[in-house]
């Protein structure tokens, strides 16, 4: 689950890009050509990009919620 608050919803599209954007200056991607992001990034990337906004995480794991931190 995601949730963002202070209107920082609309941004949850573009992190992905904002995270494959800084790999790709860093030269940490290998891939080229067309191809999904999620095998480009991981949760953790996710994580990391979205700690300067206000959205919360958390995944359901065995039935139970937990709240994500990084």
């Amino acid at each position: 689950d995601l949730v963002a608050l202070e209107n920082h919803g609309p941004l949850i599209p573009t992190i992905p890009a904002l995270v494959l954007a800084q790999k790709m200056a860093q030269r940490q991607l290998k891939n080229r050509g067309a191809m999904h992001a999620m095998a480009l990034m991981s949760l953790e990337d996710f994580s990391i990009a979205v700690q300067g906004f206000n959205i919360k995480q958390s995944v359901l794991y065995n039935g139970i919620s937990r709240q994500l931190e990084v």
